[in-house]
């Protein structure tokens, strides 16, 4: 997709996917920015169109729980995700790729949602249920029942 551009923001591990990672790097619209601060990520978020998290499926992205699902659902942008396990959370909210080429069509399809299209407005719905202060509550609420 020459006419998209692909910005990706945080630490990148080569050492599963090394070869493709140095084809994407070769490429003129793949941006890898590496790792920036906590605070600076919503400004890079607020300009993409569509949010991947493009993990490559094993062990431990089996394992992963990533933030960001919560912040780009909060942040009312649509995500396209490979499918594992914490994503799930967003099933029916998400949309799944399993390789590349249903990659660039889920990001086709994520591209033309609108702010207030129903898959937007529950992945609000669950990012608010997701805050630190919701979770801080509900551990609270366990801890003061004795459980």
């Amino acid at each position: 997709k020459p006419d998209w551009n692909f910005v990706f923001v945080g630490t990148i591990n080569d050492a599963w996917c090394e070869t493709e990672l140095k084809q994407l790097r070769a490429l003129p619209n793949v941006f890898m920015l590496g790792t920036r601060d906590v605070n600076e990520v919503p400004r890079y978020v607020r300009h993409f169109d569509v949010c991947m998290i493009p993990y490559v499926l094993n062990l431990r992205a089996q394992n992963a729980s990533p933030l960001k699902l919560y912040e780009y659902a909060a942040a009312s942008k649509p995500i396209v995700s490979t499918d594992f396990a914490a994503a799930r959370v967003f099933e029916g909210h998400v949309q799944f790729a399993g390789n590349a080429d249903e990659l660039v069509a889920e990001c086709d399809v994520a591209m033309n949602l609108g702010d207030e299209s129903p898959q937007i407005v529950e992945n609000r719905r669950i990012a608010a249920a997701n805050t630190w202060e919701h979770r801080i509550q509900q551990l609270s609420a366990i801890l003061g029942d004795g459980r």
